[in-house]
């Protein structure tokens, strides 16, 4: 299976996709998430090979581009009533937007000396290019062992009375991978305390 987790800042609530791993590559599984789970038209295009490096070393490189069509009010796509033009034009314009997309050729996607806007540039100039500031990636998980303990607090008193004849409860975030490990009488003090 793959799984997306969508994290959209922290007053926003966090959601996680699972799709089959489907397809002939990883674009194709990627695909298959964007189908099932956001029903947005998506077009995708990635590449990894190994980087060269002096003294015969190498390490591996990756570069990709997602393409995806506007939602309209409400989310979806909306072809039988957009905003502007006719549905077909808009179906003749995705069509025309994946074919450009799929002559990207891998060497460009993995060539350190091509930007992403100037490779954006290369695909997409007859339509108008407009790039946004970049914003560098960051990992970043909104969990604590404060939540955790919330948590919890909130499952149900046969859950808990199950959980404290163990030695010891341990939760592991999906997200980041980080274990929480709590003696039952911590675990349920937050509940005991509210009370």
């Amino acid at each position: 299976h793959m799984a997306f987790t969508v994290d959209q800042g922290a007053d926003m609530e966090r959601y996680q996709g699972i799709v089959p791993l489907e397809g002939d590559n990883l674009a194709d599984a990627a695909l298959g998430y964007f189908d099932r789970s956001e029903q947005i038209g998506t077009a995708i295009k990635l590449a990894a090979a190994p980087l060269l490096l002096p003294g015969g070393r190498s390490e591996w490189r990756a570069g990709g581009i997602v393409v995806q069509q506007m939602a309209a009010d409400g989310g979806k796509v909306d072809v039988e009533t957009p905003p502007e033009g006719d549905p077909e034009h808009i179906d003749d314009d995705w069509n025309r937007l994946e074919i450009l997309l799929a002559t990207a050729e891998p060497s460009e996607l993995l060539d350190t000396d091509v930007s992403g806007e100037q490779l954006v540039f290369r695909l997409f100039h007859e339509d108008g290019v407009r790039v946004f500031k970049a914003r560098g990636l960051q990992f970043a998980c909104p969990c604590t062992r404060e939540r955790v303990l919330n948590m919890l607090a909130g499952l149900s008193d046969k859950d808990q009375v199950e959980m404290q004849a163990q030695e010891n409860i341990e939760v592991r975030c999906e997200f980041c991978n980080e274990n929480y490990v709590f003696e039952p009488a911590e675990a349920f003090s937050v509940k005991q305390a509210s009370q």
